[in-house]
């Protein structure tokens, strides 16, 4: 319930751009829980672009697949900020949170 509060209040503040890798019905569901229905969504289907995007600055966060989520040397400013979940799997899976720590 917090995490759905300040959610609603962030995106009130600034409306937040999200990119998220696939869009299956799992991480989709993974990224509403974690998130809520608040920010702008933006769906990627290559991993390159999304880390492209998130390191010119189109968006603001990525969620992606921890197995997805190895940054590769030429994006040196994205970093990985959280997991979700922290403990355990989401329908047998783990995200990765990133951002550009140039932000």
């Amino acid at each position: 319930i917090w995490r759905q509060i300040i959610s609603s209040n962030l995106a009130r503040q600034k409306k937040m751009k999200i990119g998220i890798l696939d869009n299956d019905k799992y991480t989709i569901a993974a990224y509403e829980t974690y998130f809520g229905p608040y920010y702008k969504t933006c769906f990627f289907s290559k991993k390159d672009d999304l880390f492209n995007s998130l390191d010119k600055r189109k968006i603001d966060i990525g969620f992606i697949d921890k197995m997805e989520s190895l940054v590769e040397e030429n994006y040196k400013d994205l970093v990985c900020v959280a997991d979700y979940p922290l403990t355990g799997t989401f329908y047998k899976k783990k995200f990765s949170i990133l951002i550009n720590k140039r932000n």
